[in-house]
Parts: C-alpha cells; sequence; structure tokens
C-alpha cells in the first residue's frame, strides 16, 4: 500500500482566551482562524459536486475522560448517540464513547478548546477526536461503530478506544508507516462517505485524511504484532509526557529556561533514557527533576561525569537511580550492591 494518508498539523496549543466574566456561548471569542479554518473550511478531499450536502462537523467524546459528559450532551440539545448499543451501553454509558453533531456557535466545540482552569473547559482532559464528513450522524454512527471491537491474530477481541490517546494523538497519524498502514486504512473510507479526523493533544492539532484519489479498503483492521509493539511505544511515550508535567510542577528549573523549553529539552533524552532500561515513572521523574534543576544534559556533565557512571555500571534501573540520588545527596554507597556482572 503506497502513502495514502494526509496528515497536517497546528503546532500551537489552540486554547481559547476566554475572561473570566465570558461564557462558552459568547458570540465575541472568536475560534483561532487557523483551527475555524481546519474545521469548517471544506477541504480537498471533501469536495464534492455542488449538490452534494456540506460537510458536517461531529465530535467523539470519551465518557471515560469527562465527568458528567453524558448530562452536559444531554443538556446542550445537540444530535448525539452513544458508540455502545444495546446491554452494554446500559452497562458501560458513563465510560463509553459518544458521538455528537456540532455547530459553529456550540458551547460545547467552544469547551473542547477551552482551558480546564475553567469549569467548563476541557482542552487538557483530550476529551476526544473531531470528524468532519457529510455523512449523516446515523450512517457515521454506523461506520464508527465497526472498529470500537478488534481482533488479535488470535482470535481474542479487544476494545479499541481510537477516540483517546496515545491512539488518537498517535497511532492514527501513522498511516503512511509500514505494518500500520493497513490497520488505519479502513477507518479512512473513501467517496460520498469519506471523512477526516481532527485530533487535539496538549502540543497542538494534527488533521488526517484520506489523499484525493486514493481507494480505501471494507474492511476491518485486526490488531497484528507490530501494531501492539507500536502502541506499546505510544504508550511508554504518553507516560513519558504525564511524566514531565509532574516533574516541572515540581522542579525549579535552571537558570534560563522556560518549562515549554524544558519540556522540548526532555524529551530528546526520552528515547536514550528508555534504551538504559528506564520504564517506571518514579525513575523518570527523578531523571526528569535532575534534568531540569541540574541540567542541561547533567548525567553527561554533572560533577565530572560522575553521574554517568552508575548508568553505566548499574545494570538495574533502581540501583543506578538510588546511586544518583546518594551521590547529590553526597551520602555512602556501600549500601547498594551490584552484581559482579554489571561491574
Amino acid at each position: 500500500m503506497g502513502p495514502w494518508m494526509q496528515v497536517e498539523r497546528l503546532d500551537d496549543p489552540v486554547a481559547l482566551a476566554l475572561a473570566p466574566w465570558q461564557t462558552l456561548d459568547d458570540p465575541d471569542v472568536p475560534l483561532p482562524s487557523a483551527l475555524r479554518a481546519a474545521l469548517f473550511d471544506v477541504p480537498e478531499d471533501l469536495a464534492a459536486p455542488d449538490d452534494a450536502p456540506p460537510p458536517r462537523l461531529y465530535a467523539l467524546l470519551d465518557a471515560a475522560r469527562v465527568v458528567g459528559i453524558v448530562e452536559r450532551l444531554e443538556a446542550s440539545g445537540l444530535p448525539h448517540r452513544c458508540l455502545f448499543t444495546g446491554s452494554a451501553l446500559e452497562a458501560f454509558a458513563d465510560t463509553a464513547p459518544w458521538l455528537v453533531e456540532l455547530t459553529p456557535d456550540s458551547p460545547l466545540l467552544r469547551g473542547l478548546f477551552t482551558t480546564t482552569e475553567r469549569a467548563d473547559g476541557l482542552a487538557e482532559q483530550e476529551a476526544g477526536i473531531l470528524i468532519r464528513s457529510r455523512a449523516t450522524l446515523e450512517d457515521l454512527h454506523r461506520h464508527l461503530r465497526r472498529f470500537t471491537r478488534l481482533r488479535d491474530p488470535e482470535g481474542n477481541w479487544f476494545l479499541f478506544r481510537y477516540w483517546s490517546p496515545p491512539i488518537s494523538t498517535g497511532l492514527l497519524a501513522m498511516g503512511n508507516v509500514e505494518h500500520v498502514d493497513a490497520f488505519v486504512a479502513p477507518l479512512f473510507p473513501s467517496g460520498p462517505a469519506a471523512l477526516s479526523l481532527i485530533c487535539p493533544s496538549r502540543t497542538g492539532v494534527t488533521i488526517l485524511s484520506r489523499r484525493v484519489g486514493t481507494e480505501g479498503p471494507n474492511a476491518v483492521p485486526r490488531l497484528t504484532q507490530p501494531v501492539v509493539a507500536h502502541l506499546r511505544q505510544l504508550r511508554r511515550e504518553a507516560a513519558f509526557e504525564e511524566v514531565i508535567e509532574i516533574s516541572l510542577r515540581h522542579a525549579t528549573l535552571a537558570p534560563g529556561w522556560t518549562d515549554r523549553e524544558m519540556a522540548a529539552h526532555l524529551r530528546t533524552h526520552r528515547d536514550s533514557w528508555f534504551g538504559m532500561g528506564f520504564w517506571q515513572k518514579d525513575h523518570l521523574a527523578k531523571l526528569c527533576c535532575w534534568e531540569a534543576m541540574l541540567g542541561p544534559d547533567f548525567v553527561e556533565r554533572y560533577d565530572h561525569g560522575e553521574i554517568a557512571r552508575p548508568l553505566r555500571t548499574s545494570g538495574e534501573a533502581w540501583i543506578a537511580v538510588e546511586r544518583i540520588t546518594r551521590h547529590l545527596d553526597g551520602t555512602p554507597q556501600p549500601g547498594i550492591v551490584a552484581r559482579s556482572e554489571d561491574l
């Protein structure tokens, strides 16, 4: 399968700037222009004859991430349906995905891009994804339901939460990646049912669509080992983002650094720390805090390389972290016993 996915990115966060006295239905607070274009301009992949209905805007929201979203949908008066039906809906309505058709002036739409510093803001919760399509609510609901459960190569069923990170913010954008392309492609039909996904994250917005002239397969994807491996890596990366956020809240940054600059710098160390065997959040949090306070590149540079030695010789990640902690505290380290093969 050749390259079929088109990926665009709005790199800056797109949170709305509302004054304390303004409400989400205030017409004097417009959406940022780049975001408005992504949501309401007609892209090439959705171009159609003049007699075709205009593209509609939907949101697929995760009730598991937003407390009270079901009640909020009921109060909105907007057409909406849960992707779960029957007994699954009765049992899991409060943690299920909900599809809702939005209007340009919808307070719910504004809420998705409003900071959670306000009680009605949802931006940092990464509540779900937005969808542009000419399909009706019923037709889109029918299409999206096909992907809520997937089989692995052994025939086991898994819930596929493609409306939530790290799938919405990572895996879905890998449509042109070998071994993942055939997995993602069925979600993006061609022809009159074509759709584009707008996937907000804490660092920006990714817009995904099928390239004009490519045909979408009519199949339900299966979880394969390469896809599972990518998912595992994406979950680790998502966990690292949480660690960065927590670390920056508690660490006093080295002089001359901003939170945003330090977050970007910490990401450059992520894969090398993973490669050293640091997977646990508490270990990564310590490394991030030390880097933020003592950096940049404190492992290689601090105290003439004395920090790097435990990383090279300790073997176990917890031993390395304990040795660095003791070194920074200035305490002796006889209690840490490494295996002979680690020395």
